[in-house]
């Protein structure tokens, strides 16, 4: 539990780091941490999602590593599937999600998290319009931010702007800084798609 702790605490300062513009010295502390923790499947997903931008090369080191380091543990492969799927390692990410349905046990419900790493691996490969039944259903079950962001994004490659608003609106009130959800509020308000409820 305490290690657990020391680890979110890892990960919150990255996050900040981000944050404030500071990318190299997130990738330094997350790079620490795996040093720390070499074991833990969530810094070593946190670190290939620090380095999307600099090493994509790097970024799916690090989510197989991941996804190696969670292999017997369905509660950490769908992070590391998801950033395989993120930087289009689509047969990887298939991969994870069929090891994460022979995990699948009464106990624990996969199907939101498969539904999202699915819908974003038939984003990238097959576009918006394949993606959003299983996109949809990810977020239906388990409105997240992360699966609230990928079906806005869906929405708008549709325009299917009406339906991307109350997404938008429940995201931003959870994360009222959410970068991409204000940068779509924004466009839509300019573009006056965006309905003001007035």
């Amino acid at each position: 539990m305490l290690r657990r702790q020391r680890q979110d605490r890892v990960l919150a300062k990255a996050d900040e780091l981000f944050a404030q513009g500071r990318a190299e010295e997130a990738v330094r502390c997350l790079r620490d941490a795996v040093q720390r923790w070499p074991t833990d499947p969530h810094m070593a997903a946190a670190l290939g999602a620090s380095l999307i931008d600099s090493s994509l090369d790097q970024a799916g080191q690090w989510y197989l590593k991941a996804a190696e380091l969670a292999w017997d543990d369905p509660r950490a492969l769908p992070q590391a599937a998801l950033g395989l799927a993120h930087i289009q390692s689509w047969d990887e990410a298939e991969r994870v999600c069929e090891r994460i349905e022979a995990l699948a046990s009464p106990t624990f419900d996969f199907e939101p998290e498969l539904d999202h790493v699915r819908g974003s691996i038939l984003f990238g490969r097959e576009g918006a319009a394949a993606a959003l039944p299983r996109l949809r259903a990810a977020h239906d079950a388990l409105p997240t931010l992360d699966h609230g962001a990928v079906l806005v994004e869906a929405y708008v490659e549709l325009e299917m702007y009406r339906d991307a608003q109350p997404v938008i609106e429940r995201g931003l009130r959870s994360r009222p800084r959410h970068s991409y959800l204000l940068s779509i509020r924004t466009w839509m308000v300019e573009e006056g798609l965006w309905d003001s409820h007035e």
